[in-house]
């Protein structure tokens, strides 16, 4: 929320006592070797089958290194940013 917030301004419209359905997004997160790896839909279409899916993807993947003494990579030493297009 704080992220949209800075980017772009928007409005919250009350439509009374109607329900409000919440749609999930197709958010991924995966753990590889010495890095974390996250996936937001930045534009997302229905799937003729059912469900949703992200066509447009922005991909954040933080890498991570070992501290001494410790054979698990947890200290966060980078971070690249892009765009995964789906057609």
């Amino acid at each position: 929320m704080i992220f949209l917030s800075g980017c772009s301004s928007f409005k919250l419209i009350e439509t009374g006592n109607s329900p409000t359905r919440v749609q999930s997004l197709p958010v991924k997160a995966a753990l590889k070797d010495s890095s974390v790896n996250l996936g937001f839909p930045l534009r997302v279409e229905k799937k003729p089958t059912g469900g949703v899916r992200s066509t447009v993807d922005l991909k954040v993947e933080i890498i991570l290194t070992e501290p001494d003494g410790i054979d698990i990579p947890l200290v966060p030493n980078g971070i690249t940013i892009g765009l995964k297009n789906r057609w």
